[in-house]
């Protein structure tokens, strides 16, 4: 039996936890997941690097879906989940409950509210993350703004976007026409250029730190070109332009002034 499509419906929090708990380990599984980890190292990094009150403030885990990402961070310090679906927060719940009780971490405070209204005083947080969010959203302006807010002055924002100047997205779309099907040739999710979202950074204060390229393979159905190892390993060997034109995904870091 084959998993459901994770992109059919995205919201739909059976087909959510399958994606990142099912045992297939497929192209869009893997790119998530990625997304995931490659936060968690930027979150460990600066959380490791803070003092006083910054070490001791809360980060925000925002768009947190089923609580993956969540759990994973309450055990680096205090964290707030949020997200807008009431049905993804009775799984990040229970997920909370599962992984305080075996490892012993502060539960996390799970929330929900919408990404673009945070119930959140001005400069309460010391970071935010938006890891498989902004694709979810027409505009990423009010977020960015909303992360701006709330977030302390040297704050930090790390956040994955689908990139949309990513050539091997459009050969791989170009060989889907080309295909017997011709099914799934459009973005099931919004891409974005990384000059947008630079400008959307820097028009709320933000100053890019540092910019981690992901993705390079295509997803060819059930196949992937070359493999995830491969894919992980160019990762560490293409990045600067080169990586914002070839990548199939972008983290950013960026850092409130």
């Amino acid at each position: 039996m084959h998993a459901p499509n994770p992109y059919r419906d995205r919201f739909d929090p059976e087909v959510w936890g399958l994606l990142h708990d099912g045992a297939d380990a497929g192209p869009a599984t893997w790119i998530f997941r990625r997304g995931m980890e490659l936060a968690r190292e930027e979150w460990v990094a600066r959380r490791s690097g803070a003092a006083g009150d910054a070490s001791a403030a809360p980060w925000l885990d925002l768009g947190c879906g089923g609580g993956h990402l969540t759990a994973i961070l309450a055990a680096l310090g205090p964290v707030v989940g949020i997200d807008h679906d009431v049905r993804m927060l009775r799984l990040a719940r229970g997920r909370r409950e599962t992984s305080s009780a075996a490892s012993g971490a502060p539960r996390p405070v799970l929330v929900v509210a919408r990404a673009e209204a945070l119930p959140l005083r001005a400069r309460s947080v010391a970071g935010v993350a938006a890891v498989s969010l902004l694709g979810c959203l027409r505009d990423a302006t009010p977020l960015v703004r909303e992360a701006a807010r709330v977030l302390r002055p040297g704050g930090v924002f790390v956040l994955t976007i689908t990139n949309r100047a990513s050539l091997l997205r459009r050969a791989e779309r170009f060989v889907t026409l080309l295909g017997p099907s011709r099914e799934a040739a459009g973005d099931p999710v919004r891409p974005y250029a990384y000059r947008e979202i630079a400008r959307a950074l820097a028009d709320a204060g933000f100053a890019v730190e540092r910019v981690r390229p992901y993705g390079f393979h295509l997803q060819l159905g059930a196949r992937t070109l070359p493999s995830f190892t491969l894919s992980q390993a160019l990762e560490r060997r293409v990045g600067g332009v080169a990586g914002r034109i070839l990548a199939r995904n972008l983290l950013l870091v960026a850092r409130r002034s």
